[in-house]
């Protein structure tokens, strides 16, 4: 028997979206917190000879927010533990240089690079938890009893509900005890009607998802894309052509090693792109992937916090790729299809990608 089943871990459907608001907290926390430093001149809680760091109030609002996990119930105080957890985090590893230094020097130039290797793996972590669907009936029928349990707190909206009765539903197709599916299914069917709209954060994401849709549809979108691409490319090749080896190190090793593969990747994508083929579309997300993954680390190492726009555009690029992959993999030739400022897509698609953010609006 595994270590899971011996736990008999469920996996909440909702975990990806409180994972992200908890990563989302925990980065602009990070932010907020650097440009205040910076704009205050760096002040300092404490006098004769003490110093009270943000890692100590950090590690009490991860604190907090076991609390409310631990004594509190609803999917409310779980998006709430999430962001207080996420702020603490965020106030925690801000002075991360502070651990891996003798001196106990906040100021060490690899901490950018630290903290995102952590956030990138964090991230990786969530989108392998996400690939993973619930197909067992316990599951599917716990997390349903979950909705209902919250509908008895706070009512259940339109979504939540129809969510649950969903589920309920695939748990008795998959051959869930009847006794258990009937009184799950009277629970949703007891709970009232919501009092109160879908969570703010799950509201803001979905406004948030559908203005990026819109733009990274647009084929204006497209051409920055290539501009971008080309850039790195130069960028790649610049770097290459500017290396002395008698100034040769091992993470140096490791940086040119890097822009060797990106160029060739994107000078494969390229090719196999202007020929029409999917390929080369592939290749292109492989550079990016490879560019947020790998290069964003060295250049955290060496810019700092003025390496963080050009993760913004790695994603925003990363985005717009994915979305051309799936339009591509939609069309009967493989080639994307263009028709006007915004490009036609599949109803598929666009079905799929209107629930992304259905199953999260709980209430």
């Amino acid at each position: 028997m595994s270590f899971r089943s011996r736990l008999r871990l469920g996996q909440d459907i909702h975990a990806v979206i409180r994972l992200e608001l908890f990563i989302v907290a925990a980065i602009s926390t990070i932010l907020i917190t650097r440009i205040y430093l910076i704009v205050m001149n760096y002040p300092q809680i404490g006098g004769d000879g003490l110093h009270i760091a943000h890692m100590l109030w950090g590690g009490l609002l991860m604190l907090v927010s076991h609390v409310l996990l631990l004594g509190f119930l609803g999917p409310r105080v779980k998006e709430l533990s999430a962001f207080v957890g996420g702020v603490g985090f965020g106030l925690f590893i801000d002075e991360v240089g502070k651990f891996v230094t003798a001196d106990n020097d906040y100021f060490f130039q690899p901490s950018f690079a630290i903290m995102y290797v952590v956030f990138v793996l964090l991230v990786l972590w969530v989108h392998w938890f996400s690939e993973r669907p619930v197909y067992d009936s316990a599951t599917q029928l716990a997390n349903a009893t979950v909705i209902g349990a919250g509908g008895q707190l706070r009512g259940l909206d339109d979504i939540a509900r129809a969510e649950a009765v969903r589920l309920v539903d695939s748990a008795e197709r998959e051959g869930a005890d009847q006794r258990s599916v009937d009184a799950v299914r009277e629970l949703i069917a007891a709970s009232p009607a919501a009092r109160h709209g879908a969570g703010r954060y799950a509201a803001v994401r979905a406004r948030l998802l559908g203005w990026l849709r819109a733009i990274v549809r647009h084929r204006a979108a497209y051409a920055l894309l290539v501009a971008f691409l080309v850039l790195q490319l130069i960028d790649s090749v610049a770097g290459i052509a500017g290396t002395r080896l008698d100034e040769m190190t091992v993470a140096r090793g490791i940086q040119l090693g890097w822009a060797l593969l990106t160029t060739a990747i994107i000078v494969a994508g390229l090719i196999y792109w202007r020929r029409g083929l999917e390929r080369g579309l592939l290749f292109l997300r492989y550079a990016v992937l490879l560019n947020i993954m790998v290069g964003q680390v060295f250049n955290f190492a060496d810019r700092e916090l003025s390496a963080f726009p050009g993760v913004l555009v790695n994603l925003g690029a990363l985005a717009v790729l994915n979305y051309r992959v799936r339009l591509a993999e939609s069309s009967p030739d493989g080639i994307p299809k263009a028709t006007g400022p915004m490009d036609d897509e599949p109803r598929a698609i666009a079905q799929s990608s209107e629930q992304e953010g259905g199953p999260a609006r709980t209430a």
